[in-house]
C-alpha cells in the first residue's frame, strides 16, 4: 500500500531561518526493516532508481500526509433577456461572472450580470 508521510528535516534544526525546508514528504511502500535497521526506524521503498530503500528515523516522522480532495467548481448558467429581444447567457464559475453580450467584452461588467446578482 502506497503511503505519504511527512518527515521533519533532521539535518536542518534552524531550517526556517536558513530558508530551507522544515519538513518534506516521502511517498512509497512501507516494507519490513532490514536486520541492520533498529526498531526505532522504518523502511520505505520509493520510486527512486538511485536510492529505492529509505530508512527513516521514527522520531522525525510528523505524520501521514493526505492529499486534499479536489472539489469540482460549481458552474451555474442563466438565460437573460436583453433590451432588444436578444437572449444572453450569464455564467458564474467560482465566483467569476461572464456574459455573452457585447458590453461585457469591453467593460467586463454588464447589466445582465447585475440582474443575475440581484435575483
Amino acid at each position: 500500500m502506497i503511503e505519504t508521510i511527512e518527515v521533519r528535516n533532521p539535518t536542518r534544526p534552524s531550517a526556517r531561518s536558513a530558508g530551507m525546508l522544515e519538513s518534506y514528504r516521502i511517498t512509497g511502500e512501507i516494507v519490513p526493516n532490514p536486520r541492520w535497521a533498529g526498531p526505532d526506524k522504518i523502511a520505505m521503498m520509493v520510486a527512486d532508481r538511485y536510492t529505492p530503500l529509505r530508512i527513516i528515523q521514527k522520531s522525525t516522522i510528523i505524520g501521514k500526509y493526505y492529499e486534499p480532495k479536489i472539489v469540482a467548481p460549481v458552474v451555474k448558467t442563466w438565460k437573460v433577456s436583453g433590451s432588444k429581444n436578444n437572449t444572453y447567457e450569464v455564467t458564474a464559475d467560482a465566483g467569476m461572472f461572464r456574459c455573452t453580450c457585447v458590453g461585457f467584452q469591453f467593460r467586463h461588467d454588464c447589466k445582465h450580470i447585475n440582474q443575475v446578482k440581484a435575483a
